[in-house]
C-alpha cells in the first residue's frame, strides 16, 4: 500500500490513552472532530510501523464499513519523515465494564459478520476493542484496532472468530446482571466484573 508523505497534522488536546510495546495512542481534536491518533518512530519501532501499515490497509479493505461497523479512517501516512501516524474517528468508549441486553449482542454479532463478509479476521477480539455508543434503540457497536487482522482464507477461521465473540459476550454482563449459579440457581449480582484485565 502506498501511504502518503504528509507534515504533522495540528492535532489539539492530545491525551495519551495507550503506551506500552506497541504504537502509542492519543485522544485528540483534528480539524474540529474527536479521533483516536496512532503513532510510531519510523526508526526505533519499525515493526510497530508495519502493523500500523498494514493497519491501514485493512481500514481500506473496509471502506465500505466505516462510520458504521469499524472507525471512519482520516489519515495515515509517515509524517515528516519520522512517524508513522494512523488516525481514525473516535467510537466512544469501550466494552469494559458495560451491560448488553440482547439486543446489544445480536448488534456486536451483526457488526463483526459484516467485518467477516469482507473477508477479514479481526485477529484480538476482546471487550477492550469493542467500543459502544449506547443511545437506547440507537445503541452502535464499533470494532477497534486492526493491526493483529488477515484475509482469511477458509470460512472456518471466520467461524471460530464468530465463535470467541461468543465465549466473550457470554461472560459479559447483562443489564440486571442475572447469573446462572452451581445447580442452576439463578443470582443477581450488583456488579458485572470487568473482562479487560
Amino acid at each position: 500500500m502506498q501511504l502518503e508523505r504528509r507534515t504533522v497534522p495540528a492535532f489539539k488536546d492530545m491525551r495519551l490513552i495507550t503506551f506500552g510495546e506497541g504504537a502509542r495512542t492519543f485522544r485528540a481534536t483534528w480539524m474540529g472532530k474527536d479521533v483516536v491518533v496512532k503513532k510510531a518512530d519510523i526508526w526505533k519501532q519499525s515493526p510497530i510501523v508495519d502493523e500500523l501499515e498494514h493497519e491501514a490497509t485493512i481500514y481500506k479493505e473496509l471502506q465500505m464499513l466505516q462510520g458504521h461497523f469499524v472507525p471512519e479512517l482520516k489519515l495515515a501516512g509517515i509524517m515528516d519523515g519520522m512517524e508513522m501516524v494512523l488516525v481514525t474517528e473516535f467510537t466512544g468508549s469501550d466494552l469494559c465494564n458495560k451491560h448488553l441486553d440482547a439486543s446489544d449482542r445480536d448488534k456486536i454479532r451483526g457488526a463483526l459478520s459484516a467485518i467477516h463478509d469482507l473477508g477479514v479476521l479481526h485477529g484480538d477480539i476482546r471487550p477492550d476493542n469493542i467500543t459502544a455508543r449506547l443511545d437506547g434503540q440507537d445503541s452502535r457497536f464499533i470494532f477497534i484496532d486492526f493491526g493483529f487482522s488477515k484475509f482469511a482464507k477458509h470460512n472456518s477461521a471466520l467461524d471460530r472468530e464468530m465463535g470467541e465473540l461468543e465465549a466473550l459476550l457470554e461472560l459479559m454482563p447483562w443489564p440486571e446482571d442475572y447469573r446462572v449459579g452451581n445447580g442452576g440457581v439463578i443470582t443477581i449480582g450488583v456488579n458485572g466484573a470487568s473482562k479487560c484485565e
